[in-house]
């Protein structure tokens, strides 16, 4: 027997994720020594309860090179961008305020 699916079907529209990331983010301790952000996933740990970002990891550093500038959208606290580092330039966006 399938468990029902508690998920809103607009579960990918921009609204939806709007309104989830505002909560998020309004109710995160920022404050904490959760470093980089990893209460939503840690790069290093490939048994990570949000899946496996050590593949993820590995393909931005493979992307990272000293003749690259790269575009980081979403970039919040640096999980990602120190992976990064290796390029010619990184530019940052976000549109929290806080970070």
């Amino acid at each position: 027997m399938n468990k029902p699916n508690n998920r809103p079907k607009d579960v990918n529209s921009v609204n939806f994720q709007s309104l989830h990331w505002r909560e998020e983010l309004e109710n995160y301790d920022w404050q904490s020594d959760e470093i980089y952000g990893n209460v939503w996933g840690n790069p290093e740990d490939p048994n990570d309860r949000w899946g496996n970002h050590v593949s993820i990891r590995n393909r931005l550093i493979g992307f990272a090179r000293p003749d690259k500038v790269l575009l980081e959208i979403g970039s919040l606290a640096g999980k990602w961008t120190q992976y990064l580092l290796a390029s010619k330039r990184i530019i940052c966006v976000d549109l929290n305020e806080r970070r």
